[in-house]
């Protein structure tokens, strides 16, 4: 599934504490939600520009799933998809 991808097989996402404050969780990657996934992407776009090999692989992870948002659980299983269909 992300074997092509440079991607860890932990994965810090962020999140807001109850108090509003930035934390950090590692979750699996085959347990990485679209929620997730735009919380990383997100918290990449309030850096400076430059363009990490982290920052496209996880915006092409985000393009090839966009399809299967509504159907797969999550983006691992998205990515499954993708791949079956040739995406």
């Amino acid at each position: 599934m992300f074997g092509h991808y440079h991607v860890g097989k932990r994965i810090l996402v962020p999140y807001k504490d109850e108090k509003g404050k930035l934390r950090w969780d590692k979750k699996r990657r085959t347990e990485l939600s679209f929620h997730d996934l735009d919380e990383i992407i997100t918290r990449w776009d309030d850096r400076p520009p430059q363009q990490s090999r982290d920052r496209k692989d996880f915006d092409e992870i985000s393009r090839r799933t966009a399809p299967y948002r509504d159907v797969a659980r999550t983006v691992g299983e998205a990515l499954q998809m993708a791949e079956r269909d040739g995406r």
